[in-house]
């Protein structure tokens, strides 16, 4: 997977990138701890 454009991210992108984390990744279990990444992040 290609790695992001981080300079490229500005207001009219940021909601969307930060969207596409929780939908790839946000199930995904957080460092061992006992809850998801989503969980986490909120």
């Amino acid at each position: 997977m290609a790695q992001p454009d981080l300079a490229a991210l500005d207001h009219s992108n940021i909601v969307a990138f930060i969207e596409d984390i929780f939908a790839r990744r946000g199930a995904e279990e957080y460092i061992g701890e006992p809850v998801t990444i989503s969980e986490h992040m909120l």
